[in-house]
């Protein structure tokens, strides 16, 4: 089995949310903090659970085989290899109680739809340009029911200078008004 280029990303990006992983068989990949919940489908089909400790570790383990490099996931743990076969290495698994989901809680259900917005790669970029500037530690989505928009926030601070974007959206008629702290933000590049 080889790792897409994108479920590389997807997974760095995992690695700044939770030390450690638990990938599960199938396709579906969790990470999660008590402020933060992140879920992807990949490509991949993991066929057996895998407990990775350190994450970031061991994506830096298979960087130095390339974006060719072979997995064979055996029952206590995975071979990595280069493919021709010159290189090699043994990865261990841990247990999944060393790096099982951090929150107990139970799994929030998500509405099919409320409100779809696109945060573009650039609106992203000058959201967090502007937070910075102005020294906000959050950001706000609001929805009047037709027009979303994405605003830098201080809830402790509601009178003070503010930047806001209007977002391409449709919220299907529902208002709302949500605010985030910046640091739970681990949005990947991209749109």
């Amino acid at each position: 089995m080889k790792l897409s280029s994108e479920t590389f990303s997807i997974l760095k990006n995992f690695s700044t949310i939770n030390k450690g992983i638990l990938l599960t068989p199938g396709s579906n990949l969790e990470s999660r903090t008590k402020a933060i919940f992140a879920q992807a489908t990949i490509k991949e089909d993991f066929p057996l659970e895998v407990g990775i400790y350190d994450l970031a570790g061991f994506l830096g383990i298979v960087s130095l085989f390339g974006p060719d490099a072979e997995f064979d996931f055996k029952a206590e743990y995975l071979r990595i290899a280069e493919q021709d076969g010159k290189s090699e290495m043994t990865y261990y698994y841990a247990g999944a109680g060393l790096v099982g989901l951090t929150s107990k809680r139970k799994k929030l259900e998500i509405p099919s739809q409320t409100i779809d917005f696109v945060l573009t790669e650039e609106q992203w970029s000058k959201v967090q340009k502007a937070a910075s500037v102005l020294q906000k530690p959050e950001l706000k989505i609001t929805s009047d029911g037709k027009v979303v928009r994405i605003h830098t926030e201080n809830h402790k601070q509601p009178s003070s200078n503010v930047f806001s974007a209007v977002m391409e959206a449709e919220p299907h008629g529902n208002k709302c008004k949500m605010v985030f702290d910046l640091n739970n933000m681990k949005i990947m590049k991209g749109s």
